[in-house]
C-alpha cells in the first residue's frame, strides 16, 4: 500500500492544455477579416469621395474663373472714345455708336460676338464660342484661344441671352413739334444672360452648371425724331 502511495507521489502532474483552440483560431480569423474587410470598405469609400470633391471643386472654380473672364469683357461691349459726338451740339449732329452690336447664337458651335474701343486701332471684334467642348476667347487680330481647359472639363452647353429693361425718357430743353414728348431720346439698361454647362474629365458623373448676369455699362441710346435719326432732342 505504501509503495503505491510512493509511486503515485513520485510521478509527475500532468500538466493543463494553454493557448486557443483550432476553433478558436478559425473564428478570430474570421472576425479579423471581417474588420479589415469593413476597414478596407471605409477607405475606398473615403478616397472615392475626396476624388469626386476634388473634381467637384475644380470643375467649379474653372466655370467660375471662365464666367468672370466672360463678365469682365462683355461689360466693357460698345464702349466708345468719341461718346460725346452722341450728343447733339447746335452745329453738330449726334452719332450713332458704330460700336454697340452683340451678336449671340446658340446650339452646340454657340458663339457671341462684340466690340469695344480697348486701345488704339483695337475695336475688335471680340467674341466667345463653344469648340469641340471647349470654351474659346477672340483675341485681337481675329484669333481664337483657350478659355478651358479639355483635359479638365468638357463643356457641355453654352449660351448668352440679352434682356433690356424698360426704356426711361431723357428730358429734352424743348417739347416735339406736336407738343408731345413722343420724340425726346429713351435710355434703356440693357444686360445679357451667360450660362455654362461642364463636365469633369476626372468623373464624368460631376456635372455643373452656372448661370450669371452681366449688365452693360453702355446704356442705348434711342433717338426718337421723325426723319432725322441721328438728332436726339427737337430744336
Amino acid at each position: 500500500m505504501l509503495s503505491t502511495l510512493r509511486h503515485l507521489a513520485a510521478r509527475p502532474p500532468r500538466t493543463r492544455q494553454s493557448g486557443a483552440s483550432l476553433v478558436e483560431l478559425l473564428v478570430g480569423v474570421a472576425v479579423g477579416l471581417f474588420i479589415v474587410s469593413g476597414a478596407t470598405l471605409l477607405v475606398s469609400t473615403q478616397l472615392s469621395e475626396n476624388k469626386r470633391l476634388l473634381a467637384e471643386t475644380q470643375l467649379q472654380q474653372d466655370l467660375r474663373a471662365a464666367a468672370d473672364i466672360m463678365t469682365r469683357e462683355l461689360r466693357r461691349s460698345g464702349y466708345w472714345m468719341d461718346a460725346h459726338r452722341g450728343v447733339a451740339l447746335v452745329n453738330r449732329a449726334a452719332e450713332p455708336n458704330p460700336l454697340s452690336g452683340i451678336t449671340a447664337t446658340s446650339g452646340a458651335n454657340a458663339m457671341t460676338t462684340y466690340r469695344y474701343r480697348r486701345a488704339v486701332n483695337q475695336e475688335g471684334p471680340y467674341g466667345f464660342r463653344l469648340f469641340n467642348g471647349v470654351l474659346q476667347m477672340q483675341v485681337d487680330g481675329g484669333n481664337w484661344q483657350d478659355l478651358t481647359d479639355s483635359r479638365v472639363m468638357q463643356v457641355t452647353a453654352f449660351g448668352v441671352e440679352g434682356f433690356a429693361e424698360p426704356s426711361e425718357v431723357m428730358p429734352c430743353p424743348k417739347a416735339c413739334a406736336d407738343g408731345t414728348t413722343d420724340c425726346w431720346p429713351r435710355s434703356q439698361v440693357r444686360g445679357l444672360v451667360l450660362s455654362l454647362d461642364a463636365r469633369s474629365r476626372a468623373d464624368a458623373n460631376v456635372t455643373r452648371s452656372l448661370v450669371t448676369t452681366v449688365r452693360l455699362r453702355n446704356d442705348l441710346v434711342e433717338y426718337r425724331i421723325a426723319g432725322a435719326p441721328n438728332q436726339a432732342c427737337p430744336t
